[in-house]
């Protein structure tokens, strides 16, 4: 067996040893300023890039985040946007135009759908075609197709719904520490489940490792509920015993206390992970009875400039693996005819 070094760096870390220094910032008056004046200059239109909503005091603050979220902790929260002062209309347009000054986003379903409105739409979870975030149940750790995942805190529910983030890298080395058989069966290639969302002729499922060193730097992909629904299709290899030993091992861990950093959204908080080296969840919530106060979050996919480079087997989910190259979402030929919400 191939010795398995300790993942290192920033990026590793438990959840009881972090302070809100290391994660948590706030918007001053001068970056909600700046943010005032690129919607006014945008008027009604939807910004396509980041010269249409041009953030000059802003920049030095988003800049911090990419490098912290790139070479820091993974995780950053930027807390005090004033939600209540913008239409729903605008709060699209601004939270589009934040992402657009990071990265450039990304499909995240096949409707073509470049801003996600994370809310309970009465489906199931673990039902083809309906994704967790449509449901109030509770999500385990997974992460997303991109390089960075984003939200956007509009309305919180009425009891619940609670983020959680654990950093990937300390998993993998209280794995490697318990037991290292297992960790090295997740760098062996794990079918995946594509859930319809793949190219045209491509096939239903992928085989990519949930744990990947490239260059030297550390990657995940993990997500468990993809997996599972991957014996649904026949033609897909089966998860071997050890791998299902080691993704029980790997979420035992992630549920430790300690572990995670834990994250009860305000109104006007915006969370930003790199997806390669945490993983996120979320408990279980009950809403508000009236539609106007049920939970709401807007959710963004971003492709962002110093992103590290990916396992070639990544290649096949994600369109393109080099460090910094645009990438991620679902692929536009995937998308259902008559798809592109926005």
């Amino acid at each position: 067996m191939t010795t398995i070094e300790p993942a290192t760096g920033p990026a590793i870390w438990r959840g009881r040893d972090l302070t809100p220094d290391d994660w948590l910032a706030t918007l001053a008056p001068a970056e909600i300023d700046d943010i005032d004046a690129a919607l006014r200059a945008l008027g009604d239109r939807v910004p396509a890039g980041a010269t249409e909503f041009p953030l000059p005091t802003m920049a030095a603050r988003l800049r911090d985040v990419a490098d912290r979220l790139e070479h820091g902790r993974g995780v950053v929260l930027l807390r005090g946007l004033p939600v209540a002062r913008y239409s729903p209309a605008q709060l699209e347009r601004l939270y589009r135009g934040i992402g657009l000054n990071l990265g450039s986003l990304r499909y995240q379903s096949r409707k073509g759908d470049t801003l996600g409105y994370v809310t309970d739409l009465g489906g199931t979870l673990g039902t083809v075609g309906v994704r967790g975030y449509e449901t109030r149940a509770r999500l385990s750790y997974h992460c997303d197709r991109c390089d960075v995942v984003s939200l956007l805190c509009v309305r919180h529910a009425r009891s619940g719904g609670l983020s959680t983030v654990v950093s990937a890298g300390a998993v993998h080395n209280a794995m490697l520490a318990r037991a290292p058989e297992l960790l090295a069966a997740l760098y062996e290639p794990v079918p995946s489940d594509r859930r319809d969302e793949q190219k045209p002729g491509l096939p239903r499922f992928t085989m990519f490792p949930i744990f990947a060193r490239v260059d030297g730097r550390f990657v995940t992909r993990y997500v468990r509920d993809f997996v599972r629904s991957v014996s649904r299709l026949p033609e897909a290899p089966a998860v071997t015993e050890r791998q299902w030993q080691a993704m029980a091992l790997l979420d035992e861990i992630c549920n430790e206390p300690g572990m995670s950093l834990d994250m009860e959204f305000r109104p006007g908080d915006i969370q930003f992970l790199n997806n390669y080296v945490t993983y996120h969840a979320r408990t279980a919530f009950e809403d508000w009875p009236e539609p106007e106060r049920r939970r709401l979050l807007l959710r963004l996919w971003l492709s962002v400039p110093n992103s590290r480079a990916l396992p070639e087997s990544y290649r096949d989910l994600y369109g393109e693996v080099r460090a910094g190259a645009p990438r991620g979402g679902v692929a536009r030929e995937a998308l259902l005819e008559g798809a592109l919400t926005g």
